[in-house]
């Protein structure tokens, strides 16, 4: 072998690595297989006479090294530690142009940080390149310094020749000139405690590439799985990945998902919180099983409202379009388009009509073939059209077994196979439009027949439809009634699962009955839920405040064997009240009277468990007051980390010590109970200082008149979040008022550069913030915290009041009616146009229409108009009030509902207006360089020849059935025409055959993207099928085959009545608006023909 390419990050020795092995080695380098530090995305096929060599440095040295070098870094991101260890990261040529080499090989986007980079690079060389190429070697630059003659002689069992007779004597030189390069250190500049790996896999990696310099203590990792791999490691059951002998373990994979769909009706969310219910009480949901909901921002918020949210096991994936039974039905059908799908092998769709009441596990065991596992229902025979036979036609006769099946219960492997399926589907929904009373299942049997890709029969030991007998022996009861029909089925799962859970609640019953707690029958019922939620896990469940153990027993109960009980109580009596335990208007009972009976001391506790049957294995009583016992070390040690934390001292000191010393230890989606936040005033201002202390925003949730609970979250906060805290702003979390701030960070940190003039309407004044912020609030926070925010902006502030107007370096202000035309007209007049509006004036209705009808006309192109602090009551007319101000130039790319009812903003941004599509498309096509252009829809080709004759297109591909008779207007809907594209065909393939650019293609639309390689090309114009799920297939397929940088445009958006004679009333706007949502885009130029074109650029980053 002859013949070698490099693989790895920037500063990881990629140059070093080439002279040594060009030195040592009879070879030469090649570079057809991409870019060694930018790859991932080349054809590594014939490939098998080349030796790739991956090579990978420890994190801190590569790290600092990048940080020192700067290798086609971003000025920014190299401005500050911080920012480079936690901006976004993208790279950029010498020329600073964006390099759309450097993006997430798996998702198309630029990396959320630099940790997102090291990992998904090093997994790429990890476990991709193995798969992908015959020759591959991965060495670390550690082991190329330190162990040098072993690393040339692992290359040289490669088949590598080498020039020297003797084995590899030192030819470390670098450049010809510097024999010791390679081994000099330099000194790190960013200190270790800043390097901090959050993500558990990268953790993995870094352990298995270097052992030697792992620095992470098991309490750095919290999943159970990853404890057990660091012992397996350290007992050198896997080596390192070099040495040819490492597999990684499955285990370390979350593998299964419970995937479901809730849209359109606030009721689907009641259904599926009661099957949420029935997973987490019954369903034995292990750490390798996750629950995916695709579902709207306000269902996503109900749901994370419930007291049965668990972030660590409900993952989302968002779609705000879905406002209708057909596309709420359908939806299940966008599964392959998620993004977070490919972190799944195996995928349970269900129904939310449907409650579980065993073991999920047994399920996903069926799962073995590439096929959809089903349950078997109905008959293809039936004159229904529940099943399809309409679509079958004669195609019924071919079929022995004509049993057919519902769509409720979908199990099968994450495939290609399935993911063909699923688009061969929707393609036949679209070809073959019925209006069939179960939407989308017809069309599912039809397809699962007509490629033999089913089992009706294995789940019909495991799953039933319509059976009420809660002792059967079945995992999952399907409660069935036809789609848009839920009270019903609601009703029938409530008294199921009430039934149900009776055959348990035997346990509360008894716990009341005989007075083993003093809790009511609302608080124990939720904290049976909230263990559940953990059951089979190796964490701790903690209660402070135990009295003869009731709620420990529960606790018990709920939590099964695997996990750990501690109860810390005294005892004996309770401690003294303090003045802070004292208001009579608050609390509920005396404080200085209502101590309870505490007679019998420990031994109550051991009586209850005994008279429960409950054995005391995994249980750990610390007797004592708290003040004592959570001031010993050990203690804390021993409980480690804790899911559910339940609080039960009453007093405001005893609350406070709790959780001062036990709150950092609950895990992050664990739960902190407080019994007596509703009866006694201490519990409440211990823990309402506590909250604020430590800007925990994570709501408070009711179980009855005195219990409240909360779910710790992480809470990751932006950089404008940070400097809203530092200005006291009330876009801020941190004032509890309003959650804006992470969302716009999110809308513009990558334009914060390029933003020049920002206005704002509302500057503040003190005698209504100083109560929403704190005693430090100034007139113009937020004027502050966009000067910070966009460096290179000057920011301008408008208020009705005079006395709350300043000027400083960046920040004028001016004085301002925003209800009055003339008064802003004014304003217009001082300031031009601007980049960024806010409007966070007054907040009444009329006052926002008025600004935006005003200032609209300032914003710049592609610039951006925020309304805020939008009443929920009114919300719905401000997302369309560019429609009905008529502000053509105008798009809504963005609302928000927040968690409060004024909690709502939405964006605006201008587009560029083209007179006609001809220019628009000149416009961007001479932008690139010799684009390669597609055409769907070609009809007689009058466009295709403008964009050959005029637009300095490299190439183009011409799409059209070419079959029958159609007809079509001119660019603006009128002079319609009928004319035969079979002739058409005819007539271009003559005049344009000499043209090898230029390539006519026979077939629908989707079919052809579905053969074309992605990032293929510039443009793409759409003018096929104006039906909405036409272009909503021609948009989705068009996706993956456009360039990052390019085009997608198309024809009929919406009508300009100047110039069209008719009003059609197209799919195409739907289409297009529900796209942009969907894959974060937006339309950034509109053609102003009688049907009017869209323009939207493309960006995959």
């Amino acid at each position: 072998m002859n013949k070698f390419t490099i693989y790895g990050e920037r500063c990881s020795g990629t140059k070093y690595l080439e002279e040594l092995v060009l030195l040592n080695f009879d070879v030469v380098i090649v570079w057809d297989y991409g870019l060694k530090h930018f790859f991932g995305f080349s054809d590594l096929t014939n490939s098998d006479d080349v030796l790739f060599i991956g090579i990978v440095r420890n994190l801190d040295d590569w790290i600092n090294s990048l940080y020192r070098e700067k290798h086609h870094l971003p000025t920014h991101l190299t401005e500050n530690i911080d920012t480079f260890l936690t901006d976004t990261f993208y790279s950029i040529t010498a020329e600073g142009e964006l390099m759309e080499e450097d993006i997430n090989i798996d998702t198309g986007e630029r990396y959320k940080n630099i940790y997102e980079l090291r990992l998904v690079k090093n997994k790429y060389l990890i476990e991709k390149m193995p798969k992908l190429v015959k020759n591959y070697c991965l060495i670390t630059h550690d082991d190329l310094v330190d162990s040098f003659v072993d690393i040339m002689n692992k290359l040289k069992n490669f088949g590598l020749k080498i020039k020297d007779s003797i084995d590899f004597p030192l030819n470390v030189y670098y450049n010809l000139n510097d024999k010791l390069s390679l081994f000099k250190k330099k000194e790190n500049i960013i200190p270790k405690e800043k390097i901090i790996i959050e993500n558990e896999e990268l953790k993995f990696y870094e352990k298995i590439l270097f052992p030697k310099n792992w620095r992470f203590t098991p309490l750095d990792i919290q999943n159970a799985d990853f404890n057990d791999m660091k012992e397996d490691i350290q007992n050198d059951k896997y080596v390192n990945i070099f040495k040819g002998d490492y597999e990684r373990p499955d285990k370390y994979v979350a593998k299964n998902s419970i995937f479901c769909c809730v849209f359109n009706q606030e009721k689907y969310v009641d259904m599926f919180l009661l099957l949420l219910e029935s997973i987490f009480i019954y369903g034995n949901l292990d750490d390798n099983t996750n629950i995916l909901v695709y579902t709207s921002t306000p269902f996503m918020n109900k749901i994370k409202q419930s007291h049965l949210f668990n972030n660590k096991k409900i993952k989302f994936e968002i779609n705000d379009t879905y406002n209708n039974i057909d596309k709420a039905c359908k939806a299940r059908l966008d599964l392959f388009n998620l993004p977070s799908i490919k972190n799944y092998n195996k995928i349970l769709y269900l129904d939310t009509d449907i409650l579980v009441k065993d073991d999920i596990n047994k399920i996903f065991d069926v799962c073995k073939e590439d096929i959809l596992y089903v349950l078997e229902e109905g008959s293809l025979l039936l004159d229904q059209d529940y099943w399809g036979r309409i679509l079958f036609g004669n195609e019924i006769n071919n079929y022995n077994d004509k049993s057919a099946f519902t769509s409720g219960i979908l199990l099968f492997n994450n495939c290609e196979k399935i993911k063909d399926l699923f688009n061969k589907i929707n393609q036949d929904i679209v070809k073959r439009p019925y209006k069939f009373s179960c939407y989308d299942q017809p069309y599912i049997v039809y397809n699962a027949f007509k490629y033999n890709l089913y089992n009706n029969k294995v789940l019909k030991s495991l799953v039933v439809n319509g059976d009420n007998n809660v002792r059967s022996d079945k995992v999952i009861h399907h409660f069935p009634g036809g789609a848009g029909v839920y009270q019903h089925k609601i009703n029938e799962m409530i008294i199921f699962l009430n039934r149900l859970k009776n055959l348990s609640n035997a346990l509360i019953h008894k716990l009341l009955s005989d007075k083993f707690t003093l809790v009511s029958n609302e608080r124990l019922k939720n904290l049976h839920v909230q263990c559940s939620k953990f059951k089979y896990t190796n964490y701790s469940f903690v209660e402070c405040g135990v009295a003869k153990g009731g709620c420990l027993a529960m606790m018990k109960f709920a939590s099964g064997e695997n996990n750990k009980i501690f109860g810390f109580d005294s005892f004996e009596g309770m401690p003294n009240i303090t003045k802070e335990d004292l208001d009579d208007d608050y609390n509920k009972s005396c404080p200085l009277t209502d101590l309870g009976n505490l007679s019998g001391g420990i031994t109550n506790v051991y009586n209850t468990f005994d008279k429960l049957s409950l054995n005391m294995n995994n249980v750990k009583l610390v007797k004592g007051f708290f003040q004592d016992t959570l001031q010993i070390k050990e203690n804390i040690d021993n409980i480690g980390e804790i899911a559910v934390l339940r609080l039960d001292g009453d007093w405001y000191e005893s609350t406070k010590i709790c959780l001062d010393k036990l709150y950092d230890s609950v895990i992050e989606g664990g739960i902190i109970i407080i019994d007596d936040y509703g009866h006694f005033v201490g519990a409440k201002r211990a823990v309402d200082e506590f909250r604020k202390k430590y800007n925990i925003l994570n709501p408070l949730i009711k179980t009855d008149y005195t219990e409240h609970y909360w779910i710790k979250e992480k809470q990751n906060y932006s950089e404008l979040c940070v400097l809203g805290k530092k200005y006291n702003v009330d876009k801020s979390p941190f004032f509890g008022r309003h959650t804006f701030t992470p969302e716009y960070h999110n809308l513009l940190k990558d334009k914060k550069y390029d933003i020049n003039k920002v206005l704002e309407i509302g500057i503040g004044n003190i005698p209504l913030m100083y109560g929403l912020t704190n005693n430090n609030y100034r007139p113009g926070p937020s004027l502050r915290m966009w000067r910070e925010y966009f460096p290179n902006a000057n920011i301008i502030g408008c208020d009705i009041l005079e006395d709350v107007l300043f000027n400083e370096e960046r920040i004028s202000t001016f004085q301002t009616d925003q209800s009055n035309e003339i008064s802003l007209n004014k304003l217009i007049s001082n300031i031009g146009d601007v980049d960024l509006i806010i409007d966070d004036g007054s907040h009444i209705q009329e006052h926002m229409v008025t600004s935006f009808k005003n200032l609209w006309k300032i914003i710049k192109p592609n610039g951006l108009y925020i309304i805020e602090d939008i009443h929920i009551s009114f919300l719905e007319r401000m997302i369309k009030l560019n429609d009905e101000l008529k502000l053509f130039d105008s798009q809504c790319i963005k609302y928000y509902k927040g968690i409060f009812e004024s909690d709502n903003f939405v964006v605006f941004q201008k587009i560029s207006i083209f007179d006609t599509r001809n220019e628009m498309l000149q416009n961007y096509c001479y932008k690139l360089s010799s684009p390669k252009l597609l055409e769907i829809g070609v009809f007689k080709g009058d466009f295709l020849n403008y964009l050959i004759n005029n637009c300095n297109i490299g190439s183009i591909d011409a799409v059209d059935l070419f079959y029958g008779d159609t007809c079509s207007g001119d660019v603006d809907g009128n002079n319609v025409i009928y004319y035969n594209v079979g002739k058409s065909y005819l007539e271009l393939s003559e005049k344009y055959k000499d043209a090898l650019n230029i390539k006519l293609h026979k077939s629908n639309s989707i079919t052809f993207l579905q053969n074309q390689e992605d990032n293929k090309y510039d443009i793409i114009y759409i003018d096929g099928d104006h039906s909405y799920n036409g272009v909503k297939n021609d948009l989705i397929n068009s996706y993956n085959k456009i360039k990052n940088g390019g085009y997608i445009m198309g024809h009929d958006y919406e009508m300009n009545m100047k110039k069209a004679n008719n009003n059609y009333n197209f799919g195409v706007k739907q289409a297009v608006d529900e796209f942009c949502i969907n894959y974060k885009q937006s339309i950034i130029s509109k053609a102003n023909d009688g049907c009017v074109s869209y323009c939207i650029r493309i960006n995959k980053i």
